[in-house]
């Protein structure tokens, strides 16, 4: 079980904890705004956070150190003290946008915040992988020695 957002607004409390929260980036989302706003308290102790990206979205317009409110509550925040760096992916297909996203509760805010745009290594090309690669032979011998034959004449 899990709630999954896009926008939305609550005009209650929310106890979500144990909960996954998946956060949907909707388009045109920019620093600074909020995906979900519960009116009352909310409570997500012991929820991992998930960040999805719409297909189509575009977050190019935000810079690493700018944030995202993906939780406001009207009331208290009861939240972990501290959260895993979240890979930003696209849709539910878990393709990596190579953005990551460092997410932290402070205040009436749990928000996510652009770390880094990385590069994902490349694999190297088949022909060098090592599990690609025939398996080494051993070395050759010139086998066991043979007598020598001596004749007599």
């Amino acid at each position: 079980m899990g709630l999954s957002a896009d926008t939305a607004s609550f005009a209650v409390e929310a106890t979500l904890g144990g909960n996954t929260l998946n956060f949907f980036m909707p388009a045109g989302i920019s620093a600074g705004e909020t995906i979900l706003t519960v009116d009352g308290n909310a409570s997500i102790v012991a929820s991992p956070v998930n960040l999805y990206l719409d297909g189509g979205n575009d977050l190019s317009a935000l810079q690493e150190t700018q944030s995202i409110k993906l939780l406001h509550a009207g009331g208290a925040l009861t939240a972990n003290p501290s959260y895993s760096d979240v890979i930003l992916k696209l849709g539910v297909s878990l393709i990596d946008t190579s953005r990551v996203f460092s997410i932290a509760a402070a205040s009436q805010d749990l928000t996510a915040t652009l770390k880094s745009t990385y590069v994902p290594p490349l694999p190297p090309p088949h022909h060098l992988h090592p599990r690609l690669l025939p398996a080494p032979r051993p070395p050759t011998s010139p086998g066991p020695a043979r007598p020598t034959e001596t004749g007599t004449s």
